[in-house]
């Protein structure tokens, strides 16, 4: 997309706001994700190798890394705080990062979809539709939670929180990596 910003890391001093950013991108790519399977139903060709790089965007980057910073530290941060019934919610999240990881692994399969005939072409689009729709609902949900996050949490912890981000970031590869990769699957698709 033409004048956005490749960020090297989502900057706020929320937790809350960098996972938020985290999402936009996850939103992006889910309609690459969308369009490239409308595509291949219709029985148009892809540049190859975009599918996979879309599997690996969702395999490294949503699972590995951002459902990583959630579990791992948003989640009890939340659930510490015990705020609006936070354990009912988050207990329901982290079932929803299974569930989207069982749909995960079926999309793997969805990777070599301009091999498959054309009938189950269409079968394939039903699991990406299915799988858009559920991880854009799990991130609708999630963001409740962390609106409510950045009105408990203190400068210290929002603080240190960030700073665990930060190194998960640097481990691996982070925003900035994949927003370059969403915008250069944006540009297939337009």
């Amino acid at each position: 997309m033409l004048g956005t910003k490749v960020m090297s890391s989502p900057m706020s001093a929320n937790p809350g706001e960098v996972l938020r950013e985290e999402h936009r991108l996850h939103r992006r790519m889910l309609i690459v994700l969308d369009e490239l399977a409308l595509a291949l139903a219709a029985g148009l060709e892809l540049q190859p190798g975009s599918m996979q790089r879309v599997f690996a965007y969702f395999s490294k980057f949503l699972v590995e890394i951002h459902q990583f910073k959630e579990s791992e530290f948003l989640f009890p941060a939340a659930a510490m705080m015990n705020f609006a019934n936070a354990g009912e919610s988050i207990g329901r999240l982290i079932a929803d990062h299974d569930e989207t990881a069982v749909l995960l692994a079926s999309l793997g399969a969805v990777c070599g979809i301009g091999d498959l005939p054309r009938k189950e072409r269409v079968g394939s689009l039903t699991l990406v539709q299915n799988y858009c729709a559920r991880l854009n609902r799990h991130m609708d949900e999630e963001e409740e939670i962390f609106v409510l996050l950045g009105e408990f949490m203190s400068e210290e912890e929002s603080k240190l929180m960030l700073s665990q981000f930060e190194m998960i970031d640097r481990r691996h590869q982070g925003f900035g990596h994949w927003e370059r990769e969403v915008q250069y699957l944006e540009s297939l698709v337009e």
